[in-house]
């Protein structure tokens, strides 16, 4: 399903809406399936590349990594998809379990430029800084872990990079510096990220849990 509407938060949204597995690690890949193709396609897309450029600029100090890092680190805000799927949650029997904004759209959600304020959850963190490490030609993968005590259920995402093949977690949407991970997790999967106006939200609806809390 597919529609255009107006976001409390966002403004005028288009939207598709997706089925995926109830719960488990079945919903899981179901989702990062969807994360890796977003970002191999906007990866290579101009408004994406020149958010890399003005990444890379803002601190020629760093290494590539760890500017992207700082980049989306000072630039999006953390908002809970319960928050983000109101809107739709209201026309479905189904619980909508994750809301996917796409890193192009990150980019020209609120205008862009240094200034601009983004908002999203973990997953959308993590895919707008697999995009700008893949446009920027560093290797990157999702990194997805069980972080709660009471479940094995992946209940976060982050990214990990590769400069020169050497590991490096970008957890920016929970991280306090580049190289951060929770020592909590129960057990955690990498998944490798392949290389390659209006705000496009991905909502997806299944009886699970949410992979962001």
């Amino acid at each position: 399903m597919t529609g255009t509407l107006h976001h409390p938060s966002f403004g005028a949204v288009q939207y598709s809406v997706s089925e995926v597995p109830t719960g488990g690690d079945g919903q899981t890949a179901a989702v990062i399936g969807m994360m890796k193709g977003y970002v191999g396609e906007d990866a290579r897309h101009p408004i994406l590349l020149n958010d890399l450029q003005q990444a890379l600029n803002a601190r020629l100090d760093l290494p590539a990594h760890e500017a992207i890092f700082w980049w989306v680190k000072d630039r999006v805000r953390f908002v809970r998809d319960e928050d983000t799927v109101q809107p739709w949650q209201q026309d479905t029997s189904l619980p909508v379990v994750e809301a996917l904004i796409r890193p192009v759209d990150m980019v020209v959600m609120c205008g862009g430029g240094a200034s601009c304020q983004r908002v999203g959850d973990c997953d959308d963190f993590a895919m707008y800084t697999a995009a700008l490490l893949l446009a920027a030609g560093i290797d990157a993968s999702f990194a997805t872990v069980a972080a709660s005590s009471e479940s094995t259920d992946f209940s976060h995402v982050y990214v990990v990079a590769y400069p020169n093949g050497v590991r490096v977690p970008l957890d920016t949407s929970h991280g306090a510096y580049p190289g951060w991970e929770t020592n909590q997790a129960r057990r955690i999967q990498e998944w490798p990220v392949g290389g390659g106006g209006l705000v496009t939200l991905a909502a997806l609806v299944a009886l699970g849990v949410m992979l962001c809390r």
